[in-house]
């Protein structure tokens, strides 16, 4: 099934993947419930911010929208670690 090879997707070399991924899971989690969103774990927020400077404006803006979903709060220190 198409939603089962996604997530592996999500952390290919090629920035284009990774965003049109990411889109793809977000479009197909909330067109069954539009109130259900993509959930990003530890290691998928610290995957996206370790690849920022690869994607273009407009990859960007999309990543930084769903980094903001992220409870990085919850991470305690480690949000600077990760920052640094």
């Amino acid at each position: 099934q198409l939603i089962d090879k996604l997530p592996p997707m999500i952390f290919d070399r090629d920035p284009g993947v990774i965003i049109n991924t990411l889109l793809a899971l977000d479009g197909v989690l909330s067109s069954k419930n539009p109130d259900r969103l993509l959930v990003l774990d530890k290691t998928l927020a610290v995957h996206l911010v370790n690849r920022l400077r690869d994607f273009n404006e407009w990859g960007l803006t999309y990543v930084l929208g769903l980094l903001e979903r992220f409870d990085w709060a919850s991470e305690g220190n480690e949000m600077y670690a990760v920052m640094n």
